[in-house]
């Protein structure tokens, strides 16, 4: 499975990983591919079961941030009432 190394920076951050974080920016291509750069997730303690999980999830991408609190707009993009 491919995914952007960004992507994964910015959840190892969300998470507080920053030292893993930080040695996965300067060690991992651009685009990761988990099974070309498996041995490098797993120098880094990262699991690619446990990546592949998350990616299917949603813990990339738009969904990686904690929940708020603040309601989310509807379909028209407005609050929905009583929100």
């Amino acid at each position: 499975m491919k995914l952007d190394k960004q992507e994964l920076l910015r959840m190892l951050r969300t998470q507080g990983d920053n030292d893993t974080a930080d040695e996965a920016d300067r060690t991992l291509p651009d685009e990761v591919d988990t099974d070309r750069d498996g041995d490098a997730l797993d120098a880094l303690g990262l699991d690619r079961t446990q990546l592949m999980a998350k990616l299917a999830g949603g813990g990339f991408g738009g969904t990686i941030a904690p929940e708020s609190g603040v309601p989310r707009a509807g379909r028209g993009g407005r609050t929905p009432r009583g929100a």
